[in-house]
């Protein structure tokens, strides 16, 4: 996008809540459309390369969040897709084309024969690959598509949007039939590049019923009925001789005796594992203090403590009395700095803040705390995790005011 100029009655407020994301390249703007609104949009459409230059593309190096889960049933389907193929490039293309190849479609509609369930959660990408036969819609393929070039080594993207079926020129109308999605990845070469993992609409194949073979079961054998016996043969006098109880078995007293030494054990370990425990719970309550603080302010500026206490227990040491723009600056990425500016603008700006900002910030606040951990060892993490580096950040009166937060000067 190269630029964007908004016309209406609103154009102004639309203009001023415009956001654009350089890194990503998405915009947002926090003013929903309405009627009489309209823009005018300038852009530039990029290079998409052939599939012969895609073959030979190697992954390139943008930050995507990091994956929760990855089924197993998509991890096994991957492995069979790239089989004999050894480029990054080539591997990615045999994933994509497999899955248009395997997979039919069905919006799970109603009439729609075999019927698709919706969502795109752990479960249900695994019962793509699990099912009998491989239906969904572009919801599904797009995920399954973005996770196979993620475990392939490429940064991807799933992309949510229109794609009209009149692509000829002049004037289109978007309805909801337009809305599909598609997944973009990044290359070393060519950068963000579309590419479509939804297969093509056919016909589905009605399955064969299983029947399975019925087996047949031998025919009961009745046994004879046994000979009558005399109730009085056979019985024995029953033993009237009182029955000494036996003590404690060997098993049961090295039982014990294990019980006991591992309770010692355990309680040792809770002593010596108590003034972490101390920490962390003092720092949950710290972080839940001010994310409920009383104003959007307050929660403004509890975020930015929050992610600048995380950098200090990571290791960063920024500057004494350093500012938010340089506290970034310290972590090197761009998220930190858009999450100072915001939180400069909430602090020294006339207008008060609103709810909404507060939950972003908040919501920025997790990302990045959760990128501070990428690359480190689990042992760095841990000692992260109960760090005390970010208390001595505070006066004794500012840990004793609600929420943790220091007093705000200006910067």
């Amino acid at each position: 996008m190269a630029a964007i100029d908004f016309t209406g009655a609103r154009a102004a407020a639309l203009d001023d809540d415009f956001f654009f994301n350089a890194t990503t390249g998405t915009a947002a703007d926090l003013h929903d459309l309405r009627a009489g609104d309209s823009y005018d949009l300038t852009g530039v459409l990029p290079e998409q390369p052939t599939t012969s230059q895609l073959g030979r593309a190697t992954p390139g190096s943008a930050q995507v969040p990091r994956i929760g889960l990855m089924p197993d049933e998509l991890v096994v389907h991957l492995d069979q897709y790239v089989q004999g193929k050894t480029t990054a490039g080539s591997r990615l293309l045999a994933a994509i084309d497999g899955l248009r190849r395997e997979g039919y479609i069905s919006h799970g509609l109603a009439g729609d024969e075999p019927p698709s369930r919706s969502g795109h959660a752990a479960d249900r990408i695994s019962e793509l690959f699990t099912d009998p036969q491989m239906i969904g819609d572009a919801e599904q393929y797009a995920v399954a598509g973005a996770l196979m070039a993620r475990q392939l080594g490429f940064p991807a993207r799933v992309v949510f949007g229109f794609a009209p079926q009149n692509q000829d020129g002049g004037t289109v109308t978007l309805t909801g039939a337009d809305v599909t999605a598609w997944i973009e990845i990044d290359t070393a070469q060519y950068g963000w590049v579309a590419l479509d993992p939804v297969p093509p609409v056919r016909p589905i194949p009605q399955q064969k019923p299983q029947d399975p073979d019925k087996v047949a079961r031998p025919e009961s054998i009745v046994p004879p009925p046994p000979d009558k016996v005399d109730q009085e043969q056979g019985q024995t006098t029953p033993d009237t001789s009182t029955d000494t109880p036996d003590g404690p078995s060997a098993a049961l007293l090295l039982l014990l005796q294990v019980l006991r030494i591992g309770g010692w054990a355990l309680a040792i370990v809770a002593v010596l594992l108590a003034p972490f425990a101390l920490v962390v719970v003092a720092k949950v309550r710290r972080r839940r203090a001010r994310r409920t603080a009383r104003t959007p302010l307050e929660r403004i500026r509890g975020g930015w403590d929050e992610f600048a206490d995380a950098v200090v227990d990571h290791g960063y040491d920024p500057p004494p009395a350093s500012t938010r723009s340089e506290v970034a600056g310290v972590v090197g990425v761009l998220p930190a700095g858009v999450l100072a500016a915001v939180a400069d603008r909430a602090v020294f700006a006339p207008d008060e803040s609103d709810e909404r900002e507060a939950d972003r910030v908040w919501d920025a606040v997790a990302e990045l705390r959760a990128s501070l951990d990428d690359g480190l060892t689990r042992r760095r993490r841990l000692w992260a995790l109960v760090s005390v580096r970010s208390f001595a950040r505070y006066h004794v009166r500012d840990l004793l005011r609600p929420g943790g937060a220091r007093r705000e000067e200006a910067r």
